[in-house]
């Protein structure tokens, strides 16, 4: 299990960083005209969360004690685990555009 917990960052990292180039290069290059569309979903989605989640984490605070209790012994993301993940998707994202292009 803490193998599994090692390598999640990083394999979600890149695997952000290929979708996110690949939704980045259709729309910025206009080769496929779902990639626009796609960048909002995912923009959009992601918001969604974040909101969905404040929103319970604020509704728990007020009217469920219970709930908030527990709330606050799951696991959040440390300052750590969210640069190992951003820092993955960007050397993703740098890399694969290098090979592709006929960089390295």
């Amino acid at each position: 299990m803490m193998i599994l917990h090692r390598w999640m960052a990083p394999g979600m990292g890149v695997a952000m960083g290929l979708m996110m180039i690949w939704m980045l290069h259709g729309a910025l290059t206009g080769t496929q005209t779902k990639s626009a569309a796609a960048l909002v979903i995912f923009v959009a989605a992601h918001a969604g969360v974040a909101l969905a989640l404040a929103g319970s984490a604020l509704w728990a605070a007020r009217f469920a004690p219970r709930l908030h209790a527990r709330l606050k012994r799951m696991h959040r993301p440390s300052k750590r685990h969210l640069a190992t993940m951003l820092l993955a998707a960007l050397a993703t994202m740098g890399i694969t555009h290098l090979v592709l292009h006929g960089g390295l």
